[in-house]
């Protein structure tokens, strides 16, 4: 939607400021606006950047856009900033432009064969970055600006792969009200955030470790089995108008691998079920982060056709009473995928943003 349909992009050679700084971009040339003349990507001269997009005369400059990443570090310290721009027409440029940026050093940090945490601390800075959420659609954050400190920890007993972080964040929120989604609002929110998942494998046959001349279409070794995958999250914010919102999460279910994706027809499946609940206590004056769709059944299927084709299929079935969406699958997205060892090239499609297009990884 942002960029009114298909469009063609290229990546260009990483650019080496100095030792410690580089940059990388990506142009872009929206085809499908450059042949139709329209652009429905922006709101009105005059009106908010969370206005609701009008239809008008593309210009020149609208049929092009950038992408770009920026990293340096000096010391202990790293700075990471993702920008986009989708017009260089200079007075679309408050409704264009998009940043997320971070500026971060690792306090602690332990590897071992089994094991690994890091503690991390943040300072963040982000403009016009959109979430989705359920039934509330896409939300867009017109700007986040705060600090954070999170701790995580991997490791691996008696086959179980566990996980968990902690987290605390405290920032400065600008988005749109919950009750009244054209009005902008501006909160601080503190968020306390603690994770804890397990991976225990039910059943696992043996395999070859090894990559041989029958694995053409993965990069990686598959394993087949079953698995349960469980996992608690508690999410608490505090908001600086007394509102308040307390969310208890938990996820669990059953994946199942089968195969070993290398003959030709049908040599690979993977399902996942997964149950997920929410527990949710008060509300949020932003829509962005208010709990919504509080239960939920997640599932996902990915099984190859022919050769290096699969296809991918991932939805969630809304059992929330509460929710407008009961009884309803919801965001639900499709990939078909050419794989190869050393690439792959997708088309996917959501159904809840009416998004699609094409991806080619190396």
């Amino acid at each position: 939607p942002s960029k009114d349909g298909f469009f063609i992009s290229r990546n260009t050679d990483k650019i080496i400021i100095n030792k410690n700084t580089s940059l990388e971009l990506k142009k872009e040339f929206y085809l499908q606006r450059a042949l139709e003349g329209k652009t429905e990507s922006f709101s009105n001269k005059n009106e908010s950047v969370i206005a609701a997009k009008s239809k008008r005369d593309a210009k020149f400059l609208d049929y092009f856009g950038l992408e770009g990443n920026l990293k340096t570090n000096i010391n202990k310290f790293n700075f990471n900033s993702d920008f986009s721009l989708n017009s260089l027409e200079l007075t679309k440029l408050k409704k264009s432009f998009t940043n997320k940026s971070e500026i971060y050093t690792i306090l602690n940090s332990k590897n071992k064969s089994n094991s690994k945490n890091e503690t991390k601390f943040s300072l963040f800075g982000n403009y016009r970055y959109k979430v989705w959420n359920g039934s509330l659609g896409e939300q867009e954050i017109i700007s986040a600006y705060g600090l954070k400190i999170n701790k995580s920890n991997t490791w691996v007993k008696n086959n179980v792969i566990k996980s968990s972080t902690i987290a605390a964040s405290y920032g400065d929120y600008q988005s749109s009200d919950r009750e009244n989604p054209l009005r902008i609002i501006n909160r601080e929110r503190l968020n306390i955030f603690l994770d804890r998942s397990h991976y225990y494998p039910l059943w696992r046959p043996d395999k070859s470790f090894f990559i041989d001349k029958e694995n053409i279409y993965s990069p990686l070794v598959i394993q087949p089995g079953l698995n349960l995958i469980t996992q608690a999250k508690i999410d608490l914010f505090r908001y600086n108008d007394n509102n308040e919102q307390d969310l208890f999460i938990f996820r669990a279910g059953p994946e199942l691998i089968l195969g070993n994706f290398k003959k030709k027809l049908l040599d690979y499946t993977k399902i996942g079920i997964y149950q997920k609940t929410t527990l949710a206590n008060g509300q949020s004056p932003f829509g962005f982060d208010q709990s919504i769709d509080n239960n939920t059944i997640e599932f996902y299927l990915k099984q190859q056709l022919v050769g290096p084709l699969t296809i991918d299929y991932k939805t969630e079935y809304n059992t929330d009473v509460n929710s407008p969406n009961y009884k309803k699958f919801f965001n639900t997205q499709y990939d078909l995928t050419w794989n190869r060892r050393a690439y792959s090239i997708s088309i996917y499609y959501n159904d809840e943003t009416n998004a699609g297009g094409f991806n080619f990884k190396i």
